[in-house]
């Protein structure tokens, strides 16, 4: 995971449900602006607020479509301050994965 805010805190959390194993990843960096909850996952997108810092816009993406490949739900919500990422993947995806790698 890149890390571009300096003395930032990261909070993970994760709990599993009959359904689904629920990751959330927040952050009290610079966050994103209203409206750009669905545009962040975009190939190339950068925020409004991103623009002056590094990196080129896949990062989101591409995790988006992993987690759509397991057959999964990504979300970001905006949050004051920072974002909160949730993935929700199948248990039974998460389950069939583990047993075929034994």
């Amino acid at each position: 995971m890149k890390t571009v805010w300096r003395r930032q805190k990261i909070l993970l959390f994760r709990k599993q449900t009959e359904m689904f194993y629920k990751i959330q990843v927040r952050d009290y960096g610079i966050g994103i602006r209203d409206g750009e909850e669905n545009k962040i996952f975009q190939r190339f997108y950068r925020g409004e607020q991103a623009r002056g810092q590094e990196g080129c816009g896949i990062g989101l993406y591409l995790s988006r479509e992993i987690v759509l490949l397991q057959k999964g739900m990504m979300k970001a919500k905006q949050m004051k301050p920072g974002l909160l990422i949730e993935v929700n993947l199948p248990v039974e995806t998460v389950h069939m994965q583990l047993v075929r790698s034994l």
